[in-house]
């Protein structure tokens, strides 16, 4: 009888792990599957039968290994096999493979664990068997296996191999292998790449080989005495890597005996190998025999996908395809997200393509006819990570490599617009961080403000150490800050968002002479609003610090009049001040223009931004004044940098 288990790991960093499989054998024999697991002769640890011959196959995911190990064994051997070492009545054998054909890795008996009690298998499938000859019964044995990284896998077709924090990769496991080895010696591997997010632990700098750090290494032939082809540790993929001879071997290096990343590349040993799909953050593909000129009669797709949120951006650095009418001969396709997908565009000739970019995906299709050749081309790929403006009803932002944990530090921010008489709902789904704590979140947090910026109130920040939640914007625009500065452990997380409406139906304004402190405000096309400071005209208190952001729609621009300016009056406005700064990149920067005090400000006949404004007040502990008072006002009038 085997009996799978489901259980949940849920570190302190994070309650939002997925579920892990166990595999437990309590019978005569069986197939196992999951990842990690327990089998043990029948009855153990009473005697097992007299005449058991008992089987049992492990299969774990292709790509890797299993890794067995003896816990106990008392299996019944005569004074004449104990002697002789040959144990042919009864016996444990451990088997290379999916069957009793296999490669014998071990066969024992007698009490007491053998010397080489860890076994490893070339590939993802070994066999166990417990036979008994029907003279006596013992104990029997118990023993574990793993999931562990690399394997040996002989084909003559094409699949992929992966490893990634799923796996124990740490220890003994932190250099693994994998050689690809083609069935017909006379065949080539073909390696593609598509994945590579490794964590650099020594922080030195300058170390282009990445001899230094955490990396994958590419060798010629089955192991690592053969040509090194590249070793790889910065996110960016190479071109697709060829074998000369008919096997490549693939290592993944730690000089910390600790691998932190994710790893994955497909293989082929067909003759013409073409196309893959990427999802590292930087790399390079190419037609068919690059740098040579390709096959008549070749067909490729390359899908570029970047995380949810996120971009993938793409040039050319070299293009030489036959000219055709139509592009109806040789061409390459371009389209976002799919097959379906809306078309970027066919090209062909010799003029490079202009840089293409598209949001989440990019497919990509390369055909020849069965006449003629050309040099063909290079392509490049990025995937830029935040920093972007979203819009629509609904959708998902994650962070940068998603599901693969990131593990590269910087800031990156979304926001999120919809209609404006809606609001924002976003859901954050998972969140995991090398945090322990609520009050562990200064170096990696993820955060949710009320507005177009970090400075409107803040809705939501947490770095895993809590369950994830829900929160609900009251303006029609969300920002999303990942404030990403891993020390142990890289990051991800998923976020869904979608507009909803809002209680009262209406979309976000500020009354004449209302003593709003921090607003977030559309206005429409020739729209106005009048804003003043927290008790105009009866005087502000100290320590103030307001913010209105401002937005109307493209083409426009907004400006801003004051009719009244009384704030203390300091040189450079160093106490109280009212900034006002305009938006650049649709928001996501902010260039303050004016810092104002003095009542001058008054008979400018206005200060112009783009379309997006933010005006900041604030205010010391000293002398107060009565206040500011103006209207924003949105308009066809040209923004001039230096007004």
């Amino acid at each position: 009888m085997v009996v799978t288990l489901e259980y949940r790991v849920i570190p302190a960093s994070s309650l939002n792990h997925p579920v892990q499989r166990l595999g437990v054998s309590a019978g005569c024999g069986g197939r196992l599957t999951a990842p990690y697991g327990a089998l043990h002769s029948r009855n153990y640890p009473q005697n097992y039968g007299p005449e058991d011959d008992c089987v049992w196959s492990i299969e774990v995911a292709e790509g890797h290994a299993v890794e067995l190990e003896l816990q106990d064994l008392d299996i019944y051997a005569s004074l004449a096999e104990r002697r002789s070492g040959n144990c042919s009545g009864s016996f444990l054998q451990v088997i290379d493979g999916a069957d009793l054909e296999g490669r014998e890795l071990l066969r024992t008996c007698g009490g007491g664990l053998p010397d080489n009690r860890t076994l490893t298998s070339t590939a993802n499938k070994m066999t166990v068997r417990m036979k008994s000859d029907g003279a006596r019964s013992s104990k029997g044995f118990r023993a574990t296996y793993a999931t562990v990284c690399g394997s040996t896998i002989v084909t003559a077709s094409s699949g992929v191999i992966t490893s990634h924090d799923a796996i124990n990769v740490q220890g003994k496991n932190a250099n693994c292998s994998w050689t690809v080895i083609a069935e017909d010696p006379a065949d080539h591997v073909t390696l593609t790449i598509g994945t590579l997010t490794v964590s650099h632990l020594d922080f030195s700098e300058g170390e282009e080989d990445c001899s230094s750090n955490n990396n994958v290494e590419v060798w010629e032939g089955v192991d690592s005495t053969g040509v090194l082809l590249g070793r790889y540790c910065t996110g960016r993929v190479p071109p697709a890597l060829t074998s000369r001879g008919s096997a490549l071997h693939i290592v993944m290096v730690s000089p910390f005996n600790s691998f932190h990343g994710w790893f994955s590349a497909s293989y082929s040993v067909l003759s013409s190998a073409c196309g893959g799909t990427f999802s590292a953050e930087r790399g390079s593909f190419a037609s068919p025999g690059y740098p040579a000129s390709y096959p008549p009669g070749s067909d490729c797709v390359w899908t570029v996908t970047s995380a949810p949120g996120n971009l993938v951006q793409m040039s050319f650095s070299l293009f030489n395809l036959e000219s055709s009418w139509g592009c109806f001969d040789d061409f390459v396709e371009v389209r976002k997200e799919s097959a379906m997908g809306p078309l970027v565009g066919v090209y062909c000739g010799d003029e490079r393509p202009s840089n293409l970019t598209a949001a989440h995906t990019l497919w990509v299709k390369f055909r020849s006819n069965a006449q003629g050749t050309a040099p063909g081309f290079l392509a490049d790929f990025a995937l830029v990570h935040g920093n972007l403006d979203i819009t629509g009803r609904s959708g998902e932002i994650a962070s940068p490599l998603y599901p693969s944990l990131y593990a590269q530090s910087g800031d990156f921010e979304w926001r999120v617009t919809v209609d404006t008489k809606k609001a924002v709902i976003l859901d954050v789904k998972s969140l995991s961080t090398d945090r322990f704590g609520v009050d562990d979140c200064d170096d990696v947090y993820l955060a949710i403000h009320d507005g177009f910026d970090a400075t409107t109130p803040q809705l939501y920040k947490d770095c895993g150490a809590a369950l994830p939640r829900a929160v609900t914007t009251t303006s029609n625009v969300a920002f999303v800050r990942l404030h990403n500065y891993p020390i142990r452990r890289a990051t991800t997380f998923l976020l869904a968002w979608r507009e909803v409406d809002r209680p009262d139906g209406s979309a976000t304004t500020v009354e004449a002479g209302a003593n709003n402190c921090s607003s977030t405000i559309h206005l429409p096309a020739g729209g106005s609003v009048n804003v003043s400071s927290p008790g105009y005209p009866g005087g502000y208190g100290s320590n103030e610090n307001c913010t209105w952001v401002l937005d109307t729609d493209p083409g426009w621009h907004l400006a801003v009049l004051f009719r009244d300016m009384d704030l203390e009056d300091t040189a450079e406005c160093y106490s109280d001040r009212v900034e006002v700064a305009s938006g650049e990149r649709g928001g996501l920067e902010w260039k303050t223009r004016f810092k104002l005090c003095q009542p001058s400000a008054m008979f400018n006949d206005s200060f112009f931004t783009t379309n997006f404004m933010r005006l900041n007040f604030v205010s010391d502990w000293g002398t107060n004044g009565t206040g500011f008072a103006g209207t924003v006002y949105s308009g066809k009038q040209s923004f001039s940098p230096n007004k």
